[in-house]
Order: structure tokens, then C-alpha cells, then sequence
């Protein structure tokens, strides 16, 4: 279903257009940023984001858990350690809110990304 995707942190709010599908257990968001392909899904308790493309990235969040985001640039790639504070889901019939609160190698960060149907 095609939705509209708004992605806030400290800065400006990107929005973007993108699909919404809907699972059993949980919801997957397509969209791109800067002309890079990106995925957004939540599944059980576990949200996982992935942005391929110039510069991309793998990052799963799970409250009270450290994980890892796998940075690639070029034909580099490295990891920074993850540790989600706070993951909020709701999830309605229009649509799906995503709001998080982390620390990326020890700076705190904070991220929200709806998805609306249009």
C-alpha cells in the first residue's frame, strides 16, 4: 500500500513517498532517501533498518539491547555499537509509528518515522 513516510530526528523532518505492508507479527516500510533504497521493518519486538546504496547501513534495535550498526561506504565498511533505550510501535489501520530513543557509540539519539496510507 502506498504510504507517506516522515522520518524526524534533531534536524529537519525528510519526507518521503513509500509502500506499507503489513505483516502477522508486525509491518515492513520501502522508501528512499537521497536516491538510496531503503527498508524499515518491525517484526516481534525487533525493528531492523537497512539503507543500501553510496552510503549504506544495517541497524536492528530492541529495547534495552545492544546491537550493532554495520556502516558500508565505498568498498569500506565498519560498526558502531548500538544500544536502544526506548522502542514505542503503534500500529493502526492508516498506518504505523516508529519511535525510538538510542545511543550510536555512546551519543545519544532520538528518531520517529511514520508511515501514513494515502
Amino acid at each position: 500500500m502506498n504510504c507517506k513516510v516522515t522520518i524526524s530526528n534533531a534536524e529537519i523532518p525528510v519526507v518521503s513517498q513509500g509502500t506499507l505492508t503489513f505483516t502477522e507479527k508486525g509491518f515492513n516500510i520501502r522508501y528512499v532517501t537521497d536516491g538510496d533504497g531503503c527498508d524499515f521493518s518491525y517484526f516481534e519486538g525487533t525493528a531492523f533498518q537497512t539503507r543500501k546504496g553510496e552510503f549504506g547501513f544495517d541497524v536492528s534495535f530492541r529495547e534495552g539491547e545492544e546491537t550493532a550498526c554495520v556502516l558500508r561506504s565505498g568498498g569500506f565498511s565498519g560498526s558502531v555499537p548500538v544500544k536502544t533505550l526506548r522502542l514505542s510501535v503503534s500500529v493502526t489501520a492508516r498506518g504505523a509509528l516508529v519511535e525510538l530513543k538510542y545511543l550510536l557509540g555512546g551519543e545519544a539519539r532520538e528518531l520517529s518515522l511514520s508511515a501514513e496510507l494515502i
